[in-house]
């Protein structure tokens, strides 16, 4: 029964952090922001932003480190 409820636990905080990785960021994306722009901050991104940042990181743009410090300058 320990097992169970660890286990469901873990599945929980799993799918917790994967969901809030960085505000409308998966977390996949997050740390391809993260490796393309290391000092990227991602706390408090507006839902225009993580959209701009999925569509750089999925299309076939280049300069995507440039473009993605330029969305991070959007107010």
């Amino acid at each position: 029964m320990k097992t169970l409820f660890t286990a469901l636990a873990l599945i929980a905080s799993v799918t917790s952090a994967s969901a809030m990785a960085a505000d409308g960021l998966s977390a996949t994306d997050a740390f391809a922001v993260r490796s393309i722009v290391p000092n990227a901050d991602l706390s408090g991104l507006t839902s225009a932003q993580a959209s701009a940042i999925k569509g750089v990181l999925h299309g076939d743009d280049r300069e995507v480190g440039g473009q993605i410090r330029a969305i991070l300058l959007w107010n």
